[in-house]
């Protein structure tokens, strides 16, 4: 558990409001311009607009089908972004969350354990990974069946966007608490 206090400690020194600037702007560009281009250039390659990416949940089968659906040229292209373009988007959708974080809870005065909230979005990035890892795994093998390999993936995909979605949960119940703060110290 010190290692969860000392990383957070550590985000919280080094996510200054520049820094929580400077994410949103890069997210913004993310989600503006690569996000679309990365999503069309997908489509015209695997033939597809389905991704296990965006999907909150699928089952083995539905990953088959996906996996079917690519073709070989697809199933390639999708392995080699999930291990290019798919590690530098985690990292700026953490970066973004870990600042907002870390800018939200910096002052509240909440006990030290929820000051643990700015790591939240690691566990996401982290469930990411997991999801990059097996379903590639599973477009490698196709045709050959790995269940296992394609049940885990719809888990870990599902509990990614768990993690995101707490992420932005937290963000916003902090700045509902730094507004309350605000509003108890202006009429002491």
């Amino acid at each position: 558990m010190s290692v969860l206090y000392s990383l957070s400690a550590w985000c919280y020194h080094l996510m200054k409001p520049w820094t929580a600037a400077a994410a949103t702007v890069l997210m913004v560009l993310f989600m503006v311009i690569v996000l679309p281009q990365e999503a069309d250039r997908s489509s015209q390659i695997t033939g597809s607009s389905r991704s296990p990416d965006t999907s909150l949940f699928y089952t083995p089968s539905e990953l088959y089908d996906i996996a079917e659906e690519y073709g070989e040229e697809g199933r390639a292209y999708y392995i080699r972004s999930r291990f290019s373009f798919d590690i530098i988007w985690p990292a700026v959708y953490l970066l973004f969350l870990v600042s907002m974080l870390s800018q939200v809870y910096s002052t509240l005065q909440i006990p030290r354990p929820w000051k643990l909230l700015n790591i939240l979005p690691a566990a996401a990035v982290l469930l990411d990974f997991l999801e990059n890892t097996t379903v590639s795994l599973v477009m490698f093998q196709y045709p050959q069946q790995m269940i296992p390999a394609a049940a885990a993936a719809g888990v870990f995909t599902f509990l990614k966007w768990v993690f995101i979605a707490l992420s932005f949960a937290a963000i916003a119940a902090g700045g509902l608490l730094q507004l309350r703060s605000r509003f108890m110290r202006s009429h002491r």
